[in-house]
């Protein structure tokens, strides 16, 4: 997959780095993604080390990734130097960092990017963490770019200027079809000029025309500035699956999140500002005359990819959400324990279970095995069959993640339980049938 450049210059310099001093430049990245590559323009055949720095208050900071080897740079052209991946954020400061062993392995000129630098032996040296103190500053614009894989928007709209703003302590969300297939690691949101607050941002499932299960959600604290899009780092990355619908919804303290006057469908209701609420509930008020201005980014799914030719699937919510264990210890005491999930207790209401285990002697294992009830309860509720191509790499008990978009499937995940291979040489037929259970 080819790169692009993320954060850096891409222009040649037309003078020479001085070997023998390690330099950082301060560079604000243009794109989220994922760092891969430092490239480097040399005017001069020579040895260049590099490495990545996080900002912090404005001067080089903590060290994020760094190649200590010396890399061989040929005279006149860009260089690729391989480095570790790195993720990188839209909008964040970096400080791009190298040092050369032959004055002109690198090139530079004069210009306004923000540098700093000190003395330091090439054969020796090791990129520090932190970066430390003692610099010079000023100010050249050195021929070096960070390049790697980019984020692409995969649901969502965040590229239009805003008509209205929404108001405050709601929940609002906005259902969007995805446009490609991939995993969601940022939401953004375009928010409204002048105006200050907080900001929790999710995404949910589609069910029927419905927001449905929440995937994933994360705050944010906005200053007030000019319009512009906000970018929310995910914990854990989503799937998305392209055709789907997805909900994405928030809720803030001021009116922040901005719309779009054009058709959609958006629902909104009354609450005070808080985590959003999974499932998403009911009691929500419809409109179809305004768009949020809210995106999904990620990365696109490169495989691999097994076609699914038929399948059938079951899920089922568990006959026990709730259970409570009692025992009793050496004294003749009663100890108990108890674990539920929540999840499906708002989902269908409590199903509680009751065991006397007399024979448990703690709380601590009391609620083990109130746990253990309640993970075997998970694992009957999910159940499946896939015909598949045949998948020489299939092994039992893989776990694999299916998208159905026929049955409903989104990047749901399964274990593989049974192996079948199905072969009809007069039907020219050879085939894998996959028994799926709970992963």
């Amino acid at each position: 997959m080819a790169t692009v450049k993320l954060v850096g210059t891409d222009t040649p310099g037309t003078s020479n780095t001085a070997a023998g001093y390690f330099e950082l430049n301060k560079f604000t990245c243009g794109a989220s993604g994922t760092l891969t590559e430092i490239h480097i323009y040399s005017r001069v055949n020579g040895n260049v080390k590099v490495a990545i720095y996080a900002d912090s208050a404005g001067e080089p900071g903590a060290l994020l990734t760094a190649n200590d080897t010396g890399h061989a740079c040929a005279a006149s052209q860009w260089n690729t130097l391989d480095i570790g991946d790195t993720p990188v954020t839209i909008g964040v400061v970096y400080w791009l960092a190298l040092i050369v062993q032959t004055t002109g392995a690198c090139s530079e000129k004069a210009g306004a990017t923000p540098r700093r630098y000190k003395a330091a032996a090439f054969s020796t040296f090791t990129f520090p963490d932190p970066a430390g103190t003692g610099f010079t500053a000023d100010t050249q614009d050195e021929a070096i770019s960070g390049y790697g894989t980019a984020l692409i928007k995969l649901v969502g709209r965040d590229d239009v200027a805003i008509s209205s703003a929404n108001g405050a302590n709601y929940i609002v969300m906005t259902k969007w079809a995805a446009v490609e297939t991939g995993s969601c690691t940022e939401l953004r949101f375009r928010v409204a000029a002048s105006v200050s607050g907080n900001v929790v941002i999710g995404i949910y499932t589609d069910n029927a025309g419905e927001p449905h299960v929440l995937l994933g959600q994360k705050a944010a604290a906005v200053a007030s500035a000019a319009e512009r899009v906000i970018t929310v780092t995910l914990d854990s990355p989503i799937a998305i699956t392209s055709g789907l619908n997805y909900w994405i919804a928030f809720n803030s303290t001021a009116a922040i999140v901005g719309a779009k006057s054009e058709a959609g469908v958006r629902k909104y209701k009354s609450a005070a500002y808080g985590a959003l609420p999974n499932p998403a509930g009911t009691g929500y008020s419809n409109n179809t005359t305004n768009n949020d201005t809210t995106a999904g980014w990620g990365l696109l799914y490169t495989g691999p990819w097994h076609v699914i030719l038929d399948g059938q699937y079951t899920t089922e919510t568990p006959e026990i959400n709730r259970a409570f264990v009692i025992g009793r210890d050496q004294y003749g005491n009663p100890v108990w324990g108890e674990a539920q999930d929540s999840t499906e207790i708002a989902l269908v209401g409590e199903r509680l279970d009751f065991q006397q285990e007399l024979a448990i002697p703690t709380t601590a294992q009391a609620t083990s095995t109130a746990e253990a009830i309640l993970s075997k309860m998970r694992l009957t509720t999910k159940r499946g069959v896939i015909l598949i191509p045949p998948n020489c790499g299939q092994e039992l008990f893989d776990t694999v993640e299916l998208s159905d978009a026929g049955a409903n499937q989104a990047a749901v995940k399964f274990r593989v339980v049974g192996i079948r291979f199905e072969y009809s040489p007069k039907q020219a037929k050879y085939e894998h049938r996959l028994i799926l259970g709970a992963p």
